[in-house]
């Protein structure tokens, strides 16, 4: 790893990363004894407030040169994260004696040419810092958008608005743009990225395991195809303490593993890092638990709503067929090669025969008798590792609204295979981009599914009826009219300000008929866990400005944001050959995010997608009936309103509430037939229903490749072919129960309600066709 400078010189930092090993499958044979000893250490990271997570880290200390100090230094520590999204730093700013006065620091963020792909992704961003009087060092932690592959930035430091040139410095690294081109800069959305967490430095036997299956999966890698090729795998291993307190820090992993005694401590003695791990997994992330006793003990533990495990063994058989031709083809490749040997050995025997004969020199069969033995020797340890189907009973999974949980029951010795098992029921969640369900990269045109109807766009029908009044006029009328006269000349006259006066009509009308407010369309999901009473949430915003809104566009301070681009027509090959400039700039502060009007420009649909956790937000109390001929009553915890209620009690029986007033108590609940509750369900989503007339891009071919729609290509390349996910896990699952299934799991309710007003990003902003699911497990 590196960081530049901006007079070009290249710094050195010694960075620890896991190593990512590339081979065929014989190679198994050879790496087997050694991964039976293998027990890799964690790697070191920055850490002590919790916060920086990852083996790519990066630091700087300004002034560089200790001979520029004027007061304070400042250390600067981020994740250098390739990939696009948030990615943390902790700044650190120490007076060379205390602060004499309070002082108001900024620090920003440029992004640069050849920093990030495509080049127009880049952003400004701005984190101000205010240090107080008499205080002699501060730390602050902040997650920071980035909407790019790459991380160049220029680094540049003001003191009460006046830039301190000797406190900046180029940091990052830089694109190289074959490289760039030819996407190489977005594996994390191919591997599957382990955290294993254990209690200190050293990781227990069963964390060991996990760190020997890192290496084992790599040696059988043949290519990122999922129907013919083994899941490529990186990890990273941490102790509890180093565990971040944001949620954002975990999204670079696709799993993280721990052991379920571990789980309790850090329930018990960091509440903030558990509820950190908890909003991850209620986002979509996966928590693999190792030795949990079961699937409801890790859901207490984890403290979420216990629901029925999934049926697993469908995955679980597909992954053993699949491990077993695997396993069977590499075997053969090792008996093949053991033959080959020894009929060159027999060769090589009949030839110095010969050359002996003739008394010639023969050649020693020493080396090849040494490579048989070898051979072998692999082959017997290899054959050792033969998949078996004995962990069918031992790993259970449950959903928790976006995410997962996995139990690996301690009765059995935890094999590689088991493991390689488990990472083939992670399917789209490999992929971030996924799992998030937008692309921020590239865009593309499921964009078109969530706009504000008959904003922005040409009022075709209005225009023709105009330029028909045109028509008319100009002919039949005015042409009539003058000859009619005997002054036919005119019509050099009035056709040209009838066309004029037909142009600026219609140009008037397109503008006032989008009006010069602010107008939004927003999609809310919220998903409330029963227990906890949190929730995870998807917002999907499209936003209008009929007038430039020079205050920007606000967002919550943990939430992650994305723009959705309405991309039709380039590549990323295109786009990356484009110049180089800045989408804007933006504002992180510990409690907001402020996007600047550059990012919302007048008279055009923009769209942002935020996934936030949404803490206490409030839990719907199902209280069953105290006999057969009575009915079930309902309470709400919620501080909004409720619609259109359907409830399955643990039994599988639906109830229904018409509407439910915030804070309600003991509203008495009316019985549904199974039939009446999926039409019910049916309705709630096609009545909001994201759609558009899109066609599916898809990855063209001529002379050259050209890349159009990343979410699709990642669909094909790691997906289950029988389920495409392009709008993310938590929409996923709102369309899998309402329009797929038309059923809810017991135990759980689905209503409707008015969006919330913090997701209002810009002020004043009128609603228009929008719509707040709320759905999730009773307590």
């Amino acid at each position: 790893m590196s960081h530049w400078r901006g007079d070009g010189r290249m710094h050195q930092f010694h960075v620890g990363r896991c190593c990512v090993i590339d081979g065929h499958t014989f190679l198994l044979a050879i790496m087997v004894v050694a991964l039976l000893t293998f027990a890799a250490l964690p790697n070191r990271i920055y850490g002590d407030d919790g916060r920086l997570l990852g083996s790519r880290q990066q630091a700087i200390s300004l002034p560089v040169d200790p001979a520029d100090t004027k007061g304070f230094t400042v250390t600067w520590q981020w994740t250098a994260k390739e990939s696009a999204g948030y990615f943390p730093v902790r700044i650190s700013v120490k007076s060379t004696s205390t602060f004499a006065a309070d002082q108001n620091l900024l620090f920003r963020l440029v992004p640069v040419e050849s920093g990030h792909s495509p080049p127009q992704n880049g952003m400004v961003i701005d984190i101000p810092v205010k240090v107080s009087q008499g205080q002699q060092d501060l730390t602050v932690t902040r997650m920071l958008p980035k909407w790019s592959v790459g991380n160049g930035y220029e680094l540049k430091t003001y003191v009460e608005g006046s830039e301190r040139e000797e406190y900046s410095a180029g940091i990052g690294t830089l694109l190289r743009t074959t490289r760039r081109v030819q996407m190489q800069f977005i594996n994390d959305e191919y591997y599957l990225n382990w955290l294993l967490v254990s209690q200190d430095d050293r990781a227990d036997a069963r964390l060991q395991i996990v760190n020997q299956w890192v290496s084992y999966q790599n040696t059988q890698l043949h290519n990122r195809s999922r129907n013919n090729a083994v899941l490529p795998v990186s990890g990273d291993s941490v102790s509890r303490t180093e565990l971040p307190l944001d949620w954002r820090s975990y999204q670079i992993y696709d799993a993280v593993v721990l052991n379920h005694d571990l789980l309790g401590t850090i329930a018990d003695e960091s509440p903030s890092q558990h509820r950190a791990l908890r909003d991850w997994v209620l986002a979509g992330g996966t928590l693999v638990v190792l030795d949990g006793p079961s699937l409801r003990s890790f859901a207490n533990t984890l403290g979420v709503s216990a629901a029925p495990a999934l049926d697993s063994s469908w995955m679980i058989d597909r992954a053993i067929d699949f491990e077993r031709s695997s396993w069977e083809a590499g075997e053969e490749l090792l008996i093949e090669r053991i033959r080959s040997q020894k009929q060159q050995m027999q060769m090589m025997s009949v030839s110095n025969a010969e050359a002996k004969r003739l008394g010639l020199e023969s050649e020693s069969i020493d080396d090849y008798e040494n490579l048989i033995t070898t051979a072998e020797q692999a082959l017997a340890n290899y054959q050792l590792t033969k998949p078996s189907a004995a962990v069918v009973d031992s790993i259970g999974m449950q959903d928790v609204a976006a995410g997962r949980i996995l139990n690996v029951k301690p009765s059995n010795p935890l094999r590689l295979f088991d493991l390689t098992v488990i990472a083939r029921t992670f399917v789209f969640r490999v992929s971030p981009m996924l799992r998030r369900g937008v692309d921020p990269l590239l865009g593309d045109q499921r964009a078109a599914r969530w706009l504000i109807p008959g904003v922005a766009e040409p009022p075709v029908y209005t225009f023709i009826g105009v330029l028909t009044l045109f028509v008319v006029l100009v002919g039949p009328v005015a042409y009539r009219k003058t000859t009619k006269a005997g002054r036919g000349y005119l019509m050099f006259a009035i056709a040209p300000v009838l066309a004029l006066v037909t142009t600026a009509s219609m140009l008037v009308y397109g503008v006032v008929a989008d009006g010069f407010g602010t107008q939004s369309r927003i999609r809310q999901i919220t998903y409330v866990d029963g227990v906890s009473g949190d929730a995870a949430e998807r917002i999907r915003g499209t936003y209008f400005a009929g007038v430039r809104q020079s205050q920007g566009i606000r967002f919550a301070g943990d939430a992650e944001v994305f723009a959705y681009a309405n991309n039709a027509d380039k590549s990323w090959e295109a786009l990356n050959r484009m110049d180089f400039s800045t989408l804007g700039r933006v504002i992180v502060r510990e409690t907001s995010q402020r996007f600047d009007a550059d990012f919302l420009s007048s008279r055009a649909q923009k769209q942002f997608v935020v996934h936030q956790p949404r803490h206490h937000a409030g839990r719907l109390v199902f209280s069953p009936p105290p006999s057969s001929d009575k009915t079930p009553q309902v309470s709400s915890e919620f501080d909004f309103a409720l619609r259109n209620v359907v409830i399955r009690d643990g039994r599988g029986q639906y109830w229904s509430i018409e509407e439910l007033l915030p804070g309600e108590k003991d509203v008495f609940c009316n019985r549904m037939t199974v039939k009446t509750a999926s039409t019910a369900l049916g309705e709630m989503y096609s009545d909001h229903r994201p759609i558009a007339r899109v066609r599916e891009s898809r990855q063209t071919r001529s002379y050259n490749s050209s890349t159009r729609d990343l979410i699709a290509r990642f669909n094909r390349e790691i997906g289950d072919p029988n389920q495409i996910v392009t709008d993310g896990a938590l929409e996923r699952l709102l369309q899998q129960q309402l329009q797929v299934d038309g059923d809810i799991p017991s135990g759980t309710f689905c209503a409707i309600a008015d969006v919330s007003d913090d997701v209002m990003w810009v002020d004043g902003a009128e609603h228009v066709d929008s719509v707040r699911y709320v759905l999730g497990t009773l307590p």
